[in-house]
């Protein structure tokens, strides 16, 4: 029985009431009456009038009750209630707030049926437990039956099992889950679909019917595909009406979940292993304590039992064991030293290849075997360790469970770390003994010698290279008490500061300022002279000058940045500001333009400037055209040949010039862009303070403009594809919708990739001469120039066959034959659609699917259906027949056409279903056509994101509402 109860109603909204709903029982209540109102279960509505002055109170204690009731709350419009906005926020499916004009009668009927709805769902679930019967009758309520419609197709697996965990049935989920088929899987004990090793758990699980705190009820298995699944079941115990139990198995499909979970497990290990390797790598401890520390992060990080590193003797091909953890930390005994090609460890250096192996104990010599089956070692890895094509040694563990194979990846992302920290040590161990072997080098040694007092700093000897070096004269070293700290580079002063005395030896790099102004850079070495008690008696240095080194570095540096913002730029607009950036950063230029060519009005044209930004702007940097011949740029124009001024001060006479002194600048030099040969502009750079030629940064400045040429080349051959793309693609697609009486049309298409890429989907709408109206969206194979000609033909014979015959079934047989004369690997999916408007609002829709994703059928009450017929695509075979499928929108129905994209635009492996998105567009209730395209076209673009690899197309049909 359905029930409405009215509080502080008026008496003509009872009688319409009674009028308008007949099957209802209307009763007039007071407040304080509801709560013995509300001790029946049946589907019932609570109408609160305008003479309840607490309506939100009211409608706020039902809902602490518990109470799932429907409420109505009637607005008197001639008064202000301040309990309006609390109502706004209750608003929803089980409060509404109505005027009185408003149809009250229909309102209260849907509010009713939704609590009906509520109800048998309610039923349905209790249901379940009285449906189990004794085991014979459960035999035969398989499915459906022994389910019901709501658990039969509900998205989670449900199973039942008897006392002695035998199936008994399961609904449509749980088959397509675990692999089940009636009959054969009757009767089958419910832990035989899982691993041996896992069905004692899982019968323990059983026979307590709920999983105890803190056990994980998750197993593993393997589907009939051969894939992993991982699934988490939920036990109840439920009892039939014979009283006999059994057990409800809710079986819900978490694989995605764990296999997400172990991935980022695996990759939080070994990226907390390769941070600890690395920190270890990087510290100044003595090689063999460095090591020891990365064998420590191996035993930790990746659960071994034993890890050690063995450092190769090149002289005598001897693997020398350096660094041990886990279950020995020793350095001596029989492993200590491995010939190359000796054993499981030698034979890793000899491959210079990893080997995994879990099945140790078969490989091991007898010896070998007894040390591992009393150690319960079990499994082994090892891995090179190379340094620029050099073995260095060889980095090996040992495990008492089996290794995974990303075991050899977690090596390998530290082998590379370890190599080079033991390939550094030796290097500075070779630089150590250099250095101690040329320590008494004579006076003419290509380098600044020097000695000091150990205590008070000052120098007692400096070889005359100082001089010639830096220009100061070797009296003033000796004469002046820190005289090298005053000659420093500001930015480096914090490198002679260093307290006390080195140990050994100390190197460093630093910059020092010539007496002419130049920055020169040094390298040094300093070691402490000892006498024969063990005193320092003198601190010696030798400098070698690296200035020229660190030219070509940053040289390099600026070209290798170059190159990459020019690979990666996209368009001049966005590439040449940060090349000239970049010019500034590595280079000290201090300004720079880039002038291209203008053919047309045979003028050079800025295309970008750049400054420090210290200095103020002028014409250098702010012309924007220049004529051949006039400043660097028209001069290197006009001779083709780079120009350099060493001293723009000089150059008085040119008004250019003036201008750029007057900024602050004082050297200036220009190259021209050429390409093919022919020039094309030119790149202008200054800075403050005057230099001689330099033929090696014009060398690298000619290198540079020739990458810019290429990169011209390139950016304008994409503008023309991007244009002949452009006028290939724009006669594929209408240019604008028909308008159709009485049906409202919205499309949308989103070409993937760049400009220059031709799309294979196309769309079509035009009449046919039967007063009819042809609607076709499809999808050619491929991309490029053959997808569009195919594209092309498809849409002239859509167009051509209609004009003969509208029937889908006469004119896909057409399009078929004309793409298969035409001869092209390539074949086409897609929907035609013959449209009727009717007399009554309605319109008729005959409808062929030719391989393509099912088109959507959305009704104005909310429902909807895919129409599952795909068929085979035009192009393939010939003699191809499609069946045509007839239905008929109704006022607010729509009819949705779609390719692919939709669905699958980031791959196959992570597809929609028509289901899927049927089940997404209802979700979004009623849309107008032009809304419901642009919801469909959006939700595919959030939900592919940067994995979007296909094109995009939408085409809606719909029936206006009444």
């Amino acid at each position: 029985m359905r029930r409405v109860a009215l509080v502080g109603c008026a008496v003509d909204v009872e009688s319409r009431l009674r009028h308008a709903l007949s099957d209802v029982t209307v009763e007039v209540l007071g407040p304080d009456d509801l709560t013995g109102w509300l001790g029946n279960d049946d589907p019932a509505v609570v109408v609160l009038g305008p003479a309840v002055d607490n309506a939100e109170r009211i409608v706020q204690r039902l809902r602490l009750q518990g109470a799932r009731l429907p409420c109505v709350v009637l607005r008197d419009a001639r008064r202000s209630d301040p309990a309006s906005t609390v109502l706004s926020l209750m608003a929803g499916e089980d409060v509404r707030e109505l005027d009185a004009g408003q149809d009250l009668p229909a309102v209260i009927a849907g509010m009713l049926a939704r609590a009906e709805g509520h109800h048998r769902y309610r039923a349905t679930l209790s249901a379940v437990q009285q449906q189990l019967d004794v085991a014979d009758t459960i035999r035969r309520q398989i499915g459906d039956r022994l389910f019901g419609d709501f658990l039969s197709h509900a998205p989670i697996g449900a199973v039942v099992l008897d006392d002695h965990g035998v199936l008994r049935g399961w609904n449509h989920r749980a088959g397509r889950l675990l692999d089940l088929a009636e009959p054969e899987a009757l009767g089958l004990p419910f832990a035989e679909l899982f691993p041996e090793p896992d069905r004692p758990r899982l019968r323990a699980l059983l026979g307590a019917s709920h999983a105890e705190e803190g056990e994980e009820p998750l197993f593993e298995r393997l589907g009939s595909d051969g894939r992993f699944q991982a699934v988490e079941l939920n036990l109840q115990r439920v009892t039939d009406p014979a009283g006999e139990q059994h057990l409800l198995v809710v079986v819900r499909d978490v694989t995605v979940r764990v296999l997400a979970q172990r991935e980022l497990a695996e990759r939080t290990r070994q990226t907390s292993l390769a941070a600890e390797v690395g920190a270890a790598v990087a510290s100044s401890d003595p090689l063999p304590e460095r090591l020891r520390r990365c064998c420590e992060a191996v035993v930790g990080r990746l659960d071994a039992a034993l890890a050690r590193i063995w450092v190769l003797n090149e002289a005598s091909q001897t693997l020398e064991l350096r660094a041990s953890a886990g279950m020995y930390t020793h350095l001596d005994g029989e492993s200590s030293r491995i010939p190359v090609g000796s054993g499981r460890v030698g034979q890793v250096a000899a491959a210079r290849r990893p080997h995994l192996s879990n099945a140790l104990l078969g490989e091991l010599w007898r010896e070998d075997r007894e040390w591992a089956r009393s150690e319960g070692v079990v499994a082994f890895a090892g891995y090179p360790l190379v340094s620029q094509d050099r073995l260095v040694g060889v980095l090996a563990l040992y495990a008492r469970h089996l290794l995974a194979a990303s075991t050899i990846e977690a090596l390998e992302m530290i082998a590379d770390q370890i190599a080079v920290g033991i390939a550094e040590d030796r290097l500075l161990r070779d630089l150590r003994a250099a250095e101690s072997r040329y320590r008494h080098l004579v006076e003419d040694v290509e380098a600044i010698v020097w000695e000091a007092h150990p205590t008070t700093g000052r120098f007692s000897f400096v070889s005359p290279r100082a001089e010639q070096l830096l220009g100061y004269p070797v009296e003033r070293w000796l004469a002046e008490p820190g005289f090298l700290t005053g000659i420093v580079h500001p930015e480096d002063g914090h490198l002679l500061t260093t307290v006390g005395l080195p140990e050994e030896t100390e190197q460093r790099e630093y910059r020092l300022r010539a007496a002419d102004g130049r920055v020169v850079w040094v390298y040094e070495v300093v070691s402490v002279l000892r006498d024969a008690d063990g005193e320092a008696d003198r601190v010696r240095g030798v400098m070698v000058d690296l200035t020229r080194r660190k030219l070509e570095e940053r040289r390099q540096t600026a070209q290798y940045a170059v190159t990459r913002v020019l690979a990666d730029a996209e368009n001049p607009k966005t590439a040449f500001p940060a090349v000239l950036r970049v010019l500034g950063e590595h280079l000290g230029i201090d300004a720079a333009a880039l002038w291209l060519l203008d053919g047309r009005r045979r003028r050079l044209s800025r295309a970008e400037s750049w400054m420090v930004p210290e200095l103020a702007e002028s014409a250098v940097t702010t012309r924007l055209l220049i004529e051949e011949g006039y400043g660097l740029p028209g001069r290197v124009w006009a001779t083709g040949e780079p120009a350099w001024v060493v001293d723009l001060g000089a150059d008085t006479a040119s008004p250019w010039a003036r201008e750029a002194v007057a900024t602050g600048l004082r050297h200036a030099f220009c190259v021209p862009i050429r390409v093919a040969g022919s020039f094309h502009g030119a790149l202008e750079c200054y800075s403050r303070a005057p230099a001689p030629r330099d033929e090696g940064l014009l060398r690298l400045m000619d290198s540079i403009t020739s990458q810019i040429g290429h990169f011209l080349t390139r950016a304008r051959a994409e503008e023309e594809r991007a244009a002949v793309a452009e006028a290939l693609q724009r006669p594929l697609l209408p240019p604008r919708l028909p308008e159709i009486p009485g049906v409202r049309l919205a499309a949308r298409y989103r070409p993937h990739g760049h400009a220059i890429t031709v799309g294979g989907d196309f769309y079509d709408v035009f009449p046919t001469p039967d007063g009819a109206w042809a609607l076709a969206l499809g999808d050619v194979s491929g991309k490029g120039p053959e997808a569009a000609a195919i594209t092309g033909i498809a849409r002239h014979t859509l167009w051509a066959a209609s004009q003969h015959s509208a029937e889908p079934g006469y004119v896909l047989d057409l399009l078929n034959q004309a793409i298969l004369r035409d001869e092209t690997p390539r074949f086409c999916t897609l929907v035609y659609v013959r449209l009727q408007p009717e007399e009554d609002g309605r319109a008729r829709l005959d409808v062929a699917c030719a391989g393509h994703p099912p088109p959507l059928l959305l009704h104005a009450d909310g429902t909807g259906a895919t129409l599952g017929v795909r068929e085979l695509p035009v192009g393939f075979f010939p003699d191809v027949k499609h069946s045509v499928r007839t239905l008929y929108l109704g006022p607010g129905d729509s009819f949705v056409l779609y390719t692919d994209g939709i669905t699958e635009g980031g791959g196959a492996g992570d597809a929609l279903d028509a289901d899927e998105l049927l089940a997404t567009v209802r979700s979004a209730g009623a849309l107008h056509a032009d809304e419901l395209a642009d919801r469909i076209l959006a939700d595919a673009l959030r939900r592919w994101g940067d994995r979007l690899r296909d094109d995009l197309a939408v085409l809606v049909v719909q029936v206006p509402a009444a």
